[in-house]
């Protein structure tokens, strides 16, 4: 095994209870897949997609008015479908929060580039211990190989099950080379998508957990894309890198009539 990943895998004994900022758990029951449970002050970026008044997906809050989440998740960009609930540990707790908004990357109609929709809520988010936003990741490269994910979502359990209380788990970035081999049909995995996980599977993000967040070194590294099965050995999560469609939400939200709009997390450009 190569020793990155072991390093990756120490980490998870270590922080097994303890959030990106090393707060800990309430408990370690109910898991993401492999996981453990946490309480929304552990990921306060971290929110519920509902549309048409069902609970679909996670996000991630990016700015005040902000949220981020998957394209599959918000396939249209008609705002009054789609509402959002922050702050909580169960998405059915929340209050539904209207969206005014829905951008879409232009050249994706069918999914075939980037899998990612920007939402901009009708009203400004008042930031507490339990609602916060967290930056973009902040480099034109993809998080190194064998860093340490912290994912987190109100997804399955298990395939097929029903349990949406918040969960959390820490996974390994995988090198690209391996996450092409685990996916190894032409197109599968996109250039700008990479692959988190363990070889044996055990730890993952399941269904409702798309469009969610995975956290690396405090910055929205990646955005939960899609995985074959959940927690299965061979076939690792697949993400969305957020240093693939950085300069299109700084693009969008910077093109903003309204000032109060312009404003994400921490509103810079990517380095190289």
């Amino acid at each position: 095994m190569d020793s990155s990943i072991t390093n990756v895998l120490l980490l998870v004994l270590a922080v097994v209870s303890c959030g990106p900022a090393g707060s800990c758990a309430k408990e370690r029951s109910n898991l993401i897949v492999g996981g453990f449970r946490v309480g929304i002050e552990e990921v306060p970026y971290q929110c519920a997609i509902f549309r048409d008044k069902e609970f679909k997906c996670g996000g991630s809050i990016i700015g005040p008015h902000w949220i981020v989440t998957a394209q599959h998740c918000a396939p249209d960009t008609r705002a009054e479908r789609y509402e959002v609930v922050v702050g909580v540990d169960t998405p059915d707790s929340g209050q539904l929060l209207p969206v005014d908004a829905v951008y879409l990357p232009a050249d994706n109609p069918d999914l075939t580039t980037f899998d990612i929709a920007l939402l901009r809520l009708a009203r400004r988010l008042v930031f507490s211990a339990r609602v916060s936003c967290i930056p973009l990741w902040s480099s034109k490269k993809f998080p190194a190989p064998g860093a340490a994910g912290y994912i987190s979502g109100y997804g399955k359990t298990l395939e097929r099950s029903l349990d949406t209380p918040l969960k959390a788990a820490v996974v390994a970035v995988l090198p690209q080379k391996e996450c092409f081999s685990f996916y190894p049909d032409a197109g599968q995995v996109k250039p700008y998508q990479f692959c988190a996980g363990f070889e044996g599977g055990m730890v993952d993000t399941c269904q409702g957990d798309s469009g969610g967040p995975l956290v690396v070194n405090g910055e929205l590294a990646g955005v939960t894309d899609w995985g074959i099965g959940c927690a299965r050995a061979l076939a690792p999560g697949v993400y969305m890198a957020v240093s693939s469609f950085s300069d299109w939400v700084h693009q969008i939200v910077g093109e903003q009539r309204n000032r109060k709009h312009r404003v994400l997390c921490a509103d810079k450009h990517p380095k190289g």
